[in-house]
């Protein structure tokens, strides 16, 4: 048992800067924990040097979980129209879906330099997480176009607040 007898199991695409096989960052504890409460989770780190999107099911401290690999969105993906952009990254993701033949039902974003106009994953929940007050590139997008803005402390959630609907605080922590 979980805690959380009455949650519906979902869908979850977390995008993050790190790579999977990277050191662990609070992200990668993230997905781990979502997945050991039963979601299947769908972890994307930075575009990779390949021609096609593929999932690749990894496994770490006794959970699976799967890391997409897949390329650049588009190249100059962020120098495009905002409508233009949403397009290709609501593509992408439908390309995803098509993959892994289910739906993506969360988007949980911690990478605000791509897919950061959260607009492209349409009524699915969307949440930013922003970790660190700095490198911002488009922070201020992302919280107005998430459903849930989380920053992990005061400062970050303070300037959320600035043009999230709703932004919360959550201190992290890894006990191992």
């Amino acid at each position: 048992m979980n805690g959380f007898p009455n949650v519906a199991k979902h869908t979850i695409l977390v995008i993050s800067q790190q790579p999977w096989d990277d050191h662990f960052v609070s992200k990668h504890h993230y997905a781990v924990t979502l997945a050991r409460r039963g979601h299947r989770v769908l972890f994307f780190g930075p575009p990779v040097e390949t021609s096609r999107m593929s999932v690749r099911k990894v496994s770490h401290a006794g959970v699976a979980l799967e890391v997409v690999d897949a390329p650049r969105a588009a190249p100059g993906l962020r120098f495009m129209p905002r409508p233009l952009r949403n397009l290709i990254e609501a593509a992408w993701l439908r390309r995803l879906e098509r993959l892994i033949s289910a739906p993506v039902d969360i988007v949980w974003l911690f990478d605000d330099s791509r897919f950061y106009d959260l607009r492209f994953a349409g009524s699915r929940l969307k949440i930013f997480q922003q970790m660190d007050l700095e490198p911002d590139f488009h922070s201020a997008i992302a919280a107005r176009t998430c459903d849930l803005a989380i920053g992990v402390a005061s400062t970050i959630v303070a300037r959320l607040r600035q043009n999230a609907r709703r932004a919360i605080h959550i201190g992290h922590g890894y006990a191992g």
